[in-house]
């Protein structure tokens, strides 16, 4: 049972630095870009991860 405690936090963790990553780079690239469909793309991609991390 600790280990599977313990799996469930890495993954996590792992998903927490993946998603700061991802903001940091892809998405403020995004939002300083002129395109638009570009912007709209990222947000949906957000919205959509952010639909899927409720869900646990």
């Amino acid at each position: 049972m600790q280990q599977v405690l313990a799996g469930i936090g890495l993954l996590r963790s792992t998903h927490r630095q993946l998603l700061t990553r991802h903001l940091k780079g892809c998405f403020i690239s995004a939002a300083k870009s002129d395109d638009k469909a570009k912007q709209d793309k990222m947000i949906k991609e957000i919205l959509k991860v952010v639909e899927l991390y409720n869900k646990k």
